[in-house]
Parts: C-alpha cells; structure tokens; sequence
C-alpha cells in the first residue's frame, strides 16, 4: 500500500512542476479517457458519413499497423 501512495505524491509532484502545455494536454486527455463521451446529432451524422466514404472508397482509411508505425517512430 505504501508503494502506490509514494507513487501518487511523486506523480502529483511532478505535474504540478510541469508547466509543459502538450504533457498536461495528454496527461488530461489520459485522464478523462473513460468519461462517457457526448455526440450531437450533426457529430453523429458526420461520423456516419465519414465512414460510409470509407466504406464505399471515397475516403481513404490508413491501416493499423501504419499508424502505430507513425506513433512509434515518434
């Protein structure tokens, strides 16, 4: 128990030393990962347009294993 309540104060510590934007955009966009996520009407339509092009061909879809190529290059 006392490992993972170290563990806390020092991750605490360190994002509230960093004035960094982009680390505190992912460390947000981390921690809201399993938030309910709310659609309007207009995102959900886009959404389904977006992927009927991608079913019918009309909009290029990038495979798997090239983004996490991309994303592992980084």
């Amino acid at each position: 128990m006392r490992k993972t309540a170290d563990k806390r104060i020092e991750l605490a510590r360190r994002v509230l030393d960093t004035t960094d934007t982009k680390t505190l955009t992912i460390l947000e966009h981390v921690l809201s990962a399993g938030e309910l996520q709310q659609f309007s009407e207009p995102e959900i339509d886009e959404f389904k347009a977006i992927s009927e092009g991608m079913r019918n061909g009309t909009i290029k879809s990038i495979p798997w294993s090239e983004v996490k190529a991309k994303a592992l290059q980084v």
